[in-house]
Formats: C-alpha cells, sequence, structure tokens
C-alpha cells in the first residue's frame, strides 16, 4: 500500500488524477474493473465526470448507471448509517440487493459484475465521488475493504489537492463552491 502514497499524491488535473488513481487502486485491490464516478443530484441523478480501469461506459451504460443510483444498495446503506466507509455489496441486507439486481441486471451483465466494493470519496448535498471495484469471480474479502477504508483518506486528500490546484468545475463534488 505504501508503494502507490508517492503516485497518489503527485499533483495532476483531476481527469488524469483520477485516471491514474483507478489504475493504481484496480491493481491493489485486485479486480476486473474499477470505476472513479462524480455525480450530481441538482436534478436528479447525472453523471458528471468518469474514470474507467477499461472502457465499458456507454451512453446506455450511464443511462442505467444514473438510473440506479438512487436505490442502489451503497447509497441506502450510506443515508442509513451516515458511514463513509468501503462496503461490500454482499454484506448489504440481501432484500436490498436483490431487488437492486433484479431491476438493474442489464447495468451488472454489461459491467460483467457480480461482487462489488463501493467507496466513497467525496460527498456532498448535491453530489458525490464514489469509487467503485467490481469482480465476476470472487467475493471482497474484509480484508479488501479495510485496505480501502484505509487508503480512502489518502484519496481524499490528493483528490482535494487536485481540485485545489487545477480547477476544474466538472470535476468538483459541489456546485456551490
Amino acid at each position: 500500500m505504501l508503494r502507490i502514497l508517492p503516485e497518489l499524491y503527485a499533483l495532476a488535473p483531476p481527469s488524469e488524477f483520477s485516471q491514474r488513481t483507478i489504475s493504481l487502486l484496480h491493481d491493489l485491490v485486485g479486480c476486473d474493473y474499477a470505476i472513479w464516478l462524480v455525480l450530481n443530484y441538482t436534478n436528479g441523478v447525472r453523471l458528471a465526470a468518469a474514470a474507467e480501469s477499461e472502457k465499458r461506459l456507454t451512453p446506455e451504460l450511464v443511462a442505467l448507471l444514473e438510473a440506479s443510483e438512487p436505490s442502489s444498495p451503497h447509497k441506502r446503506y450510506a443515508e442509513r448509517t451516515r458511514d463513509p466507509k468501503a462496503v461490500i455489496w454482499s454484506r448489504l441486507p440481501q432484500r436490498e440487493c436483490l431487488e437492486h439486481r433484479s431491476a438493474f441486471g442489464a447495468m451488472y451483465r454489461q459491467l460483467d459484475s457480480k461482487y462489488q466494493l463501493a467507496a466513497p470519496i467525496a460527498v456532498d448535498w448535491d453530489s458525490a465521488v464514489l469509487v467503485g471495484f467490481h469482480r465476476k469471480r470472487r467475493d471482497f474479502t474484509e480484508q479488501d475493504r479495510i485496505l480501502m477504508d484505509l487508503l480512502q483518506p489518502h484519496v481524499r486528500r490528493a483528490y482535494s489537492n487536485a481540485l485545489t490546484r487545477y480547477d476544474n468545475a466538472s470535476w468538483r463534488v459541489s456546485s456551490r463552491r
């Protein structure tokens, strides 16, 4: 984990920072697909910006992602608990996960994803920055979740540094700044 910190803190514009961070975390966590999402909640859910470990987002997938976000198990968990920690979906209430998957199964099939680990990076009243990790074969472990919990403060600080140094509105967490 310590070996990625210098790369993580290297200043870069938010788009480059998020792409580099996703690549670093993808390798460290060991997943099939990783994504950095900047979501705006002002008028419904809108994907403001994204970075992926590999190109999978299509306009159809973006529409599904935006439609699925209000009912996603990690969002419900965060609203219920106000806990900013990383979340392994299989540890969430099974009913919520099954309802969400049955409604948005096409999205998970397109992502080729069976298991998810989600981590909030920054959350404000009208937007959120999230990192999502996806696997198709084996579930995430408690060790994976703890690793993300340990990295979250560093990712948050490095992201804040990138936003401070390079003003780029589409990557900001809140439009009220």
